[in-house]
């Protein structure tokens, strides 16, 4: 079981890799069947098909802002997930997907982000120039296998309108 909270204003894509079962989805997911197995398993397979469904080597979806997203998977191997933002509201100056991994068993995690404060940078003939904001994204869970192989890198353009509480709740009030 994959449950994931979107604490974040965006909305998320997701991918997760290695050779799983989609067992229930909440939402519609894109898939790609992996290869099919040696001649030797093809029995077996066959009746873990009939049961569980076929085993994908890729499952992507997107996760609407600030909503909540449950699914069930079947896996023996460890799985990684990457992580990234689809925004077209937002002047991304950076963004880089997060990859992370796990050993495919129950997992609860919760994405936000934390927008640093503006920093302002003084030239020495001229005004000051704000830097880019970088979000801190974050995934926190519980389960102990879970490791960050790729750390996620986003940074928004300052704007003198940004707000930060945009960032950290639910409903947006100016």
């Amino acid at each position: 079981m994959i449950k994931i909270q979107n604490d974040t204003p965006f909305e998320t894509n997701i991918s997760i890799y290695g050779t799983n079962r989609l067992i229930t989805s909440d939402i519609q997911c894109t898939k790609e069947i992996s290869s099919p197995p040696p001649y030797c398993k093809w029995f077996t397979e066959w009746l873990y098909i009939l049961h569980n469904g076929p085993t994908y080597k890729s499952i992507s979806f997107c996760i609407e802002p600030w909503s909540e997203y449950n699914m069930k998977i079947k896996s023996n191997i460890d799985s990684s997930l990457s992580m990234g933002f689809n925004d077209t509201f937002t002047n991304w100056k950076k963004h880089v997907p997060g990859i992370y991994k796990w050993d495919s068993k129950n997992i609860e995690m919760n994405i936000s982000c934390n927008p640093s404060r503006v920093t302002l940078k003084k030239n020495t003939r001229g005004p000051l120039i704000a830097e880019d904001i970088p979000l801190n994204v974050e995934i926190t869970t519980d389960n102990d296998s879970w490791k960050v192989t790729q750390k996620p890198v986003t940074m928004v353009q300052y704007s003198p309108m940004f707000n930060y509480n945009y960032y950290k709740q639910s409903e947006f009030v100016e």
